[in-house]
């Protein structure tokens, strides 16, 4: 086999493996339309079990009580929203969905009653965007049994007044591989899962009506409390209003501690600097 032969040979088993694992994308077309819907996609066939493509919205697509959505993998770009419906009763709509990607778009939970939004063990991704839970203590918005990854600047956000409601993150595997901030206003409420001090990996900036529920030990590597940058430490809720009242003030308590520690980065920059100063040392003497 000549070079050359060999050469097309191999472009050709390159271009067999990408077409055999590349996915394809298809698009929501129905504004409002259920994402278990031939209809709802631009190849007019719901995803089956087993799926391997891209699912993406920049329009309204909607969610039912027990609903399971196969596609490998649902992106909410920008002007996208998915918004699981109301269940049919006062138990928690729950939907079932793989791997999720909010970018750019709205994951929104204002209907009627909880939402259960259940990974199965794979993942979110939070590239940008906004999550809004409702306006009272019986619209909480549950993403759970899952992964949280991404490093964006994601929104938190209510619906009015809330009087309770909260997007909620307490029952996920893991949320440490998320990289990024949350940014909570607006009638936002967080309620977080445990991160330890290891696992710190994102920051959090609450302001104005918008509230974090303190109610496990959450470990950030940066926190802002209306306005009020929280230094290095561990805080209780009472410990927090004697550092400031003002950062208190959006923060309800419910038992947790805070923790704030360096970023990895500079974690990674002060043991860099503390080796030149070593040297240098050493070249004085």
């Amino acid at each position: 086999m000549t070079d050359r032969q060999k050469l097309v040979a191999t472009a050709t088993l390159l271009a067999a493996i990408v077409g055999t694992t590349q996915a394809d994308v298809y698009t929501a077309v129905l504004d409002t339309g259920n994402i278990t819907a031939g209809a709802t996609w631009s190849n007019l066939t719901a995803p089956v079990a087993g799926d391997t493509n891209v699912w993406a919205t920049t329009i309204d697509v909607r969610a039912a009580d027990n609903d399971v959505f196969y596609g490998q993998t649902l992106r909410i770009d920008a002007g996208g929203i998915f918004r699981p419906l109301a269940g049919a009763s006062s138990n928690p709509n729950d939907v079932t969905v793989r791997n999720v990607v909010l970018d750019g778009g709205l994951l929104d939970g204002r209907a009627n009653q909880t939402k259960s939004i259940h990974l199965g063990g794979n993942t979110l991704t939070l590239n940008s965007g906004t999550i809004q839970c409702g306006d009272a203590g019986n619209k909480h918005l549950f993403v759970q049994e899952g992964h949280l990854a991404g490093s964006g600047t994601i929104a938190v956000i209510g619906d009015g007044a809330n009087t309770g409601s909260a997007v909620n993150l307490t029952q996920m595997t893991s949320i440490s591989d998320f990289g990024g901030i949350f940014d909570v206003k607006n009638y936002g409420r967080l309620n977080l899962m445990a991160v330890a001090e290891g696992d710190a990996n994102f920051g959090m900036v609450v302001s104005g009506t918008g509230r974090y529920q303190n109610s496990r030990n959450v470990a950030f590597t940066s926190l802002v409390l209306n306005g009020v940058t929280i230094d290095e430490g561990t805080y209780t809720y009472a410990q927090l209003g004697t550092f400031s009242l003002t950062a208190q003030a959006v923060v309800v308590n419910g038992g947790g501690t805070i923790t704030v520690i360096p970023e990895p980065a500079a974690l990674g920059l002060i043991g860099v600097a503390t080796v030149a100063l070593l040297g240098a040392r050493r070249i004085l003497m």
